[in-house]
């Protein structure tokens, strides 16, 4: 893809840290952001909703305390990289795929999932420029895989998928729940046992269904596992979501897993390797260490000598 200078029309004022999906610009949209990234450095992901095209903003020397129109005068226009759309998104399949019907915004119950595209750039990588779409569409399919079997109270809720004007696949609606497992010993919740036990029986049950429909999450992690709390603090739902590293058993295992996570991820099984049920074991094992490590008073944010201690 080439390099094109691009003029996005300026913003009386501009929020440095506005949400992905803010307007850049108050009257006719030109250019907006679909999704921001802010670690080490600065990257947006942008859509010209006239013709549909993605484009790239990365590493622009920001400053916070600028507005959008103060932008430094010798540049005429923002350097944007146009990006592939079917490298980000794939397109809407109406014959394998559920259409969500719903707001995308402004709905409580609802979380839109996206992929986090902006973090390792997949396009740019040899062999599999189309990695975001990709896990996408085995997301999609995954869900759509358990939407059409029984439903399971320990296993994410299933909306559809959040179609755009182009016809792509922009996100996954799921049903919201309060927090995920990390936000959860982050709070100000007191963490006892009882709650460890609870949880990890919750996991257990919502991974049991999906090795009896033959299916391995293949990342149980914290961030992956999402529990909703009454206004008193006490847990009354504890859901396995997040499906876009699941295989079907005995599936090489390929696009995404945790390999290098000592705690979620067996050392024994590679890139390559066929899924197995006990790879979801060895995650729930270190799911309950972690958790009472917790309840024991250590950190949550594990550093190398606490995972090592934990194995």
């Amino acid at each position: 893809m080439t390099t094109q200078t691009c003029t996005i029309p300026v913003a009386t004022t501009w929020e440095w840290h506005s949400p992905a999906e803010e307007a850049l610009t108050k009257g006719p949209q030109k250019v907006r952001i679909i999704e921001e990234y802010d670690q080490v450095v600065h990257r947006f992901m942008l859509t010209d909703d006239a013709t549909g095209k993605i484009f790239l903003l990365d590493d622009e020397p920001w400053n916070p305390d600028w507005h959008l129109d103060e932008y430094p005068a010798e540049k005429n226009g923002l350097i944007l990289e146009e990006l592939d759309p079917s490298h980000i998104f794939p397109a809407y399949d109406p014959s394998t795929m559920t259409k969500y019907q719903g707001p995308v915004k402004g709905d409580p119950s609802v979380f839109i999932k996206t992929q986090q595209t902006l973090k390792r750039k997949a396009w740019t990588k040899e062999g599999c420029p189309d990695k975001h779409a990709q896990l996408v569409r085995r997301e999609v399919s995954r869900c759509e895989f358990l939407f059409r079997a029984p439903s399971h109270h320990n296993i994410a809720q299933y909306k559809g998928v959040v179609v755009d004007a182009w016809n792509r696949v922009t996100g996954i609606a799921y049903k919201r729940y309060s927090m995920d497992l990390c936000q959860y010993v982050r709070s100000k919740h007191t963490i006892e046992m009882r709650h460890v036990e609870q949880i990890c029986e919750f996991v257990q049950q919502g991974v049991d269904r999906l090795h009896s429909l033959g299916m391995v999450h293949c990342d149980l992690r914290p961030p992956n596992v999402f529990i909703t709390v009454d206004e008193d603090g006490s847990i009354t739902e504890v859901v396995a979501g997040d499906f876009d590293a699941m295989h079907r058993v005995g599936e090489s295992i390929a696009l995404k897993s945790p390999t290098g996570h000592k705690l979620w991820w067996p050392k024994d099984v590679q890139w390559g390797d066929a899924a197995r049920v006990e790879i979801d074991g060895f995650a729930l094992k270190g799911l309950r260490r972690w958790l009472t490590w917790i309840v024991e008073g250590g950190d949550a944010e594990l550093d190398e000598e606490s995972k090592s201690s934990l194995m």
